[in-house]
């Protein structure tokens, strides 16, 4: 058995013991009280499948064998997470655009002008955030082009 299936196996076998049965979908876990939970844990010669990273040089690890995805867990930048919690939601920026890692600010700017996001000192430093994280996953997945997506 492969350490994949190994993983695969293990997670239905704990969530059938906790659940009584398997999960036959996402929601259905989640109905049942099932879900994630974080658990960090040294396997060797197994298969990772989710990493976690508490900072950018962490979020290598989505290049080991067997990791599908790292999850980051930063720190949003100081004040700009109140001045979204305080946005009206009907302005919340909705978009969802294929470009080039450069264009994301230029892309980000114009959705948030388009959406009716007041201009401003938190905007700029929401703007450039995202331009920021569009560069880091860019270079770290080596793409030419990005999925930029809100809702």
């Amino acid at each position: 058995m492969r350490a994949a299936e190994r993983g695969a196996d293990r997670y239905r076998r704990v969530h059938t013991r906790r659940l009584g049965r398997p999960a036959r979908s996402l929601s259905d876990l989640a109905a049942r009280g099932g879900g994630m939970s974080f658990v960090r844990e040294i396997v060797k010669n197994a298969s990772i499948a989710v990493g976690v990273a508490d900072t950018i040089e962490e979020l290598s690890a989505l290049h080991r064998p067997g990791c599908a995805a790292v999850i980051w867990r930063r720190q949003p930048l100081t004040g700009v997470q109140s001045w979204i919690d305080g946005l009206d939601p009907d302005v919340l920026p909705r978009a969802w655009v294929i470009l080039r890692p450069d264009a994301v600010r230029d892309a980000a700017l114009e959705v948030c002008d388009a959406s009716g996001i007041p201009a401003g000192p938190e905007r700029d430093r929401f703007v450039d955030d995202i331009a920021a994280l569009a560069d880091i996953f860019a270079g770290l997945i080596k793409a030419r082009w990005l999925r930029l997506r809100s809702c």
